[in-house]
C-alpha cells in the first residue's frame, strides 16, 4: 500500500480536530519527532508507566530508517509542528505468529502500527493516527504494554479487540489488539 496516498486520501475526507494534518514522515521531521518521542515518554511516566521506552528506543536511527523505508507518519498542527509519530508495517509482524490467544482474524493482510507517540495528551492526535491507520481498509494489528493505559483506553475506544499477548524483540510481554474495517467505532 502507498503511505502517500493514503495520508493524501486521509487528509481530504473529513476535517480533522484542532487543524491537525497527517503526512509522511521527512528526514528535516526527526528533531522533531525525537522532540515528540521525548514529550511521549514524560506522558508515560505521568501515567504511571515506567517499564516502556526505558532506554533510548526508539532511537534516532531507528527513526530515520522507518523515513528512509517510507514508513513513518507524522502528524503536525497548524504551525506545523510535528505533534504525533507513528510507523505503519504492511508486512506480517513476526512477532504475532505466536500470539498467546486469538486473533479475530488471522488470514487476511493487516498493517502494523508501532512506535506511535504524541507530543501532548488529551488533543486527538493519537486518535487521529489511528484512525489513519484504520483507514486502510484493511485489518489493524497493535500492541500496546500493559500499564500504558491513556494507549489501551484510546484502543479500546476506537473498537480495537484485546487478542491476547506476543513477545516483543526484548523478551517482555505486549498486550495484542485487532481492528477490523466491520468493526464500529467510536472518532477519537
Amino acid at each position: 500500500m502507498d503511505i502517500t496516498s493514503l495520508v493524501f486520501q486521509f487528509n481530504a475526507s473529513k476535517p480533522l480536530p484542532q487543524g491537525l494534518s497527517v503526512a509522511l514522515a521527512q528526514p528535516t521531521d526527526v528533531d522533531q519527532i525525537m522532540d515528540t518521542i521525548t514529550a511521549a515518554r514524560g506522558i508515560m511516566r505521568a501515567n504511571n508507566n515506567y517499564k516502556q521506552w526505558m532506554t533510548e528506543y526508539p532511537s534516532r536511527e531507528l527513526i530515520t530508517q522507518d523515513i528512509a523505508a517510507g514508513r513513518a507518519v507524522v502528524c503536525v498542527d497548524e504551525n506545523h509542528t510535528v505533534v504525533g509519530y507513528m510507523v505503519l508495517f504492511f508486512t506480517p509482524e513476526p512477532n504475532y505468529a505466536s500470539l498467546d490467544g486469538t486473533w479475530i482474524n488471522d488470514t487476511d493482510p493487516y498493517v502494523t502500527v508501532h512506535r506511535i507517540a504524541v507530543r501532548q495528551s488529551g488533543l486527538g492526535v493519537g486518535g487521529v493516527l489511528m484512525q489513519l491507520a484504520m483507514s486502510c481498509g484493511i485489518s489493524v494489528r497493535v500492541d500496546t504494554h500493559e500499564v500504558n493505559t491513556p494507549m489501551r483506553n484510546l484502543l479500546e475506544k476506537l473498537g480495537y479487540v484485546q487478542c491476547g499477548t506476543v513477545i516483543i524483540e526484548d523478551g517482555t510481554p505486549r498486550i495484542a489488539y485487532q481492528w477490523l474495517p466491520c468493526t464500529t467505532h467510536n472518532d477519537a
